[in-house]
């Protein structure tokens, strides 16, 4: 049995790029930029177990994207059977009438920049799949783009004996980091980010959360820190009635997914809410927890 761990680190009036390598993509285009729009493969993980192959690209809107980018489309090879699953509904694979390209397609995407600044998707394939470049088009109101970026190869390993073990549970967190900028006291509320939780074996899942604390001050000299507060629920709303929880409260909170549940896919929302009773100029807190997946056999 393993066990995921997740760690969040929260900072105001910092600004943090973070790059990640990827064995076997080296060579690869791994980020590009269309119609103002930077899309980039973050992390590919094959997963012996249970053959499959996860793809995760983080989406990012810059200075120049204008217009909302409707759908973006992955040259791929393969019909939709070999699509486990995916955080973005719907998904397909076919040809794209305005791009011409055939391949998995980001339909109905309707991301704005000025609302959204960045989104994580990701979707799970059959098989031992390869790293290669690949085309890729975008779409934003009547503007189109093409370019080619790394995604999966047009020919995909096999895993010969592939029963999964008795439980099996995978996580993706769609941000480990989040800056935020709070101008002037008061009490603000804002979402860190999603934990998503999927498998296909015999067993449910447990998530708990430990070592968080209140925002401490980055400084040689010492300051007083911002007390932080912790949620979870699809919307604000759903963490609202869920309740605030201080930090050392939400300590020890834990969550507990069902076999079935687990196999249709979980999305957790964490949210954070903190207190700024008074503000300096560029004053850098931090604060930091641990999210722990642990697979439960049944």
């Amino acid at each position: 049995m393993s066990v995921t761990r997740h760690m969040w680190l929260v900072v105001l009036f910092l600004v943090f790029t973070m790059t990640i390598g990827l064995e076997g993509a080296a060579a690869q285009t791994t980020t590009i930029k269309l119609l103002g729009y930077e899309i980039s493969l973050t992390d590919v993980y094959y997963n012996a177990a249970a053959d499959e192959t996860t793809f995760t690209y983080l989406v990012k809107a810059t200075r120049d994207a204008r217009r909302g980018l409707s759908h973006f489309i992955l040259a791929f090879c393969f019909d939709e059977s070999v699509i486990v699953r995916s955080s973005h509904r719907p998904i397909e694979v076919g040809k794209d009438p305005t791009t011409g390209l055939t391949g998995i397609k980001f339909d109905d995407f309707e991301m704005e920049p000025e609302e959204e600044p960045q989104r994580v998707v990701w979707f799970v394939l059959k098989g031992d799949w390869p790293v290669e470049e690949i085309e890729i088009a975008a779409k934003a109101a009547t503007l189109t783009a093409t370019g080619v970026i790394a995604g999966p190869a047009c020919d995909p390993g096999v895993c010969l004996a592939c029963d999964p073990p008795a439980c099996v549970v995978e996580s993706i967190v769609d941000a480990t980091r989040i800056d935020f900028r709070a101008l002037r006291p008061g009490t603000y509320a804002t979402k860190l980010g999603n934990i998503f939780l999927y498998g296909n074996g015999n067993g449910g899942a447990k998530v708990t959360f430990t070592d968080f604390g209140h925002a401490r001050y980055l400084a040689d000299r010492p300051g007083p820190p911002i007390e932080v507060a912790y949620s979870l629920g699809p919307t604000l709303a759903h963490a609202e009635a869920f309740g605030w929880r201080p930090a050392d409260e939400f300590n020890g909170t834990e969550l507990s997914f069902s076999k079935g549940e687990v196999q249709g896919g979980v999305e957790l929302t964490l949210w954070i809410r903190y207190v700024v009773r008074s503000s300096n100029f560029s004053s850098d807190y931090e604060a930091m927890g641990t999210i722990n997946v642990i697979p439960v056999c049944e």
